[in-house]
């Protein structure tokens, strides 16, 4: 694909990707004439950033705001009090699985998320109302769709609302695609590429476009496909338009939904060894050291994803067995600042930090018993899926 050179000191706002003069783009539109007035050029193309969402802000006349205009149809009527609705929305975006609680706003009962389900995504947000009219019910739980799906939105507030009904207190994960009132699971449609490598090229072409939301269908389509095992032959001829695409857009998207199908494409391809080795000679585990940091909430980015966190350490893991400890160490020495920028994520006491830690530094002998441990908790969390399935069945 040809790519225009764009002049930096004419910003544009580009709106069919949501860029500014800041992140360079495909522009076609740009008349000759100016073209020819240009004295600073650059020839080089940045990955489309992420379509424009309002940002949660905290509201300076109440911290509660008052109903105002008709309700939602995502909407729940709450008798309160009001800590205990709070407590109930907090408790419910948390036990979503995949997802992502992107931001809290305790002051303005305001929560932000993403769910995932490949290749669909939600993202919404979760606020609270005060419904001064209804005495019995003062406070109504709002459900906004802010961008993706309107039916996994639906599905998403059909579990909230359940959620909200039910008076017994439940720690289970709540999945909207399978229930509990659901009387047969909901699967979305998979991906088959055994046809031909020219379907596998396709989508890795959209891939390593400029467009957001070709960008987006390419990774999510890709991270599907990357769910059947039948695919993977196909995926692995591509490994190096799939590479520069995934390099690319964790470089310069701010795009959750983007990156979230890219860090599956990650972790589903490096159980290969040749993925892995090309990866390795293709710098990758820098690039995923410096996402990690950036999705950590202590980065670049204003927002952490924990999905992406979770993908990501799961592909660093495999490289480090695929490639082995002396490639590995080889691999770390030479991104010493990644490794020192991730210093206040490895610190945090969570799970998921310690994991991380233990695949960076720990001994050969170390991390052949995280490998055991890890395989006998999927093992034992397939089985219980396994039994879920079979008794909604």
């Amino acid at each position: 694909m040809a790519h225009r050179e764009l002049d930096f000191e004419n910003p544009e706002v580009y709106r069919s990707a949501d860029l500014t003069h800041e992140t360079a783009a495909d522009i076609r539109s740009i008349a000759p004439s100016r073209a020819q007035n240009r004295t600073k050029k650059i020839r080089h193309v940045i990955a489309p950033f992420a379509q424009t969402q309002f940002d949660l802000t905290n509201n300076t006349a109440q911290k509660l705001p008052p109903l105002n205009g008709p309700l939602s149809e995502y909407s729940i009527h709450h008798r309160g009090p009001l800590e205990l609705t709070w407590a109930k929305c907090l408790k419910f975006v948390n036990k979503i699985e995949c997802c992502d609680v992107q931001k809290i706003l305790h002051d303005s009962f305001k929560i932000q998320g993403c769910h995932y389900v490949l290749p669909r995504f939600s993202q919404f947000r979760v606020q609270i109302f005060q419904n001064k009219e209804n005495a019995e019910a003062p406070f109504v739980v709002e459900l906004q769709r802010r961008s993706g799906d309107a039916f996994l939105t639906g599905l998403l507030f059909k579990s909230m609302r359940e959620f909200f009904a039910d008076q017994k207190d439940n720690d289970a994960p709540i999945s909207p695609i399978r229930g509990p009132t659901l009387d047969i699971p909901i699967r979305f449609e998979g991906l088959n590429l055994t046809r031909g490598c020219s379907d596998c090229s396709h989508w890795v072409d959209m891939l390593n476009t400029t467009v957001l939301e070709t960008t987006r269908s390419g990774a999510n389509a890709l991270a599907l496909a990357t769910q059947s095992e039948g695919n993977i032959p196909n995926l692995l001829t591509n490994t190096e338009g799939i590479v520069k695409g995934v390099i690319n857009l964790f470089s310069y998207s701010k795009d959750t939904p983007t990156l979230f199908g890219c860090s599956v494409i990650l972790n589903k391809l490096s159980v290969d060894h040749d993925f892995c080795m090309y990866c390795m000679e293709n710098e990758i585990v820098s690039t995923i050291l410096n996402a990690l940091y950036d999705w950590s909430g202590q980065g670049k980015r204003d927002v952490s994803s924990t999905q992406i966190l979770l993908q990501l350490t799961m592909t660093l893991e495999n490289i480090r067995k695929n490639i082995g400890n002396e490639n590995w160490r080889q691999c770390l020495t030479q991104d010493p600042e990644s490794l020192e920028s991730l210093q206040p994520v490895l610190k945090e006491a969570s799970a998921l930090g310690q994991r991380l830690f233990v695949i960076l530094f720990s001994s050969d002998n170390e991390f052949e018993n995280h490998l055991k441990n890890m395989k006998a908790e999927e093992e034992e969390e397939t089985e219980k899926n396994t039994t879920e399935d079979i008794g909604q069945n």
